[in-house]
């Protein structure tokens, strides 16, 4: 296999589960990294890297959920919306945890707006939060995860309104 085209055998328990999973329930955001991606899509890294906005859309449809695909300019697709491309971040988030990071601010932020906000609306805020707390952290080099979250919570502070 040439270098850069990246194939794992698709994980048939985690595709099945996901796509069988009652669409009744809550709805679901998936964050994954490209080879997560080409895992889940039955197809190699290069291909999803060589159309992200198309695979992240692809996997959003398979999947019936929101799909944040991470990476520089992170793409968020959910059926049914307008599929967005992140302009916030740099390779600073490109660390082991970063991802971890997003998906539990995901997670906080749609406890807190779940009643207001779409899961698309969610990941898109996640997102561009994620991206912007890394733009303007005073650390050159990596970032590591523990710093991101009080950078993510700075740069939440910080665009708040004062009352």
């Amino acid at each position: 296999m040439p270098m850069g085209s990246t194939r794992l055998p698709p994980t048939p328990a985690l595709t099945r589960a996901l796509r069988h999973a009652p669409r009744a329930a809550w709805p679901r955001v998936l964050t994954p990294h490209p080879l997560e991606a080409a895992r889940l899509l039955n197809t190699g890294s290069r291909d999803v890297q060589a159309d992200r906005l198309r695979a992240a859309q692809q996997l959003a449809d398979a999947m019936q959920c929101t799909v944040l695909l991470k990476g520089s300019g992170s793409i968020i697709a959910t059926p049914g919306h307008t599929t967005s491309i992140n302009p916030t971040g740099d390779a600073r988030l490109g660390t082991a945890g970063s991802g971890d990071v997003l998906a539990g601010w995901i997670g906080g932020l749609w406890a807190a707006h779940a009643a207001t906000a779409s899961a698309h609306a969610v990941a898109q805020a996640a997102a561009w939060l994620h991206g912007a707390a890394v733009e303007h952290a005073a650390v050159h080099g990596p970032l590591l995860a523990s710093r991101l979250i009080e950078a993510m919570a700075s740069a939440r502070d910080a665009l708040q309104p004062a009352t």
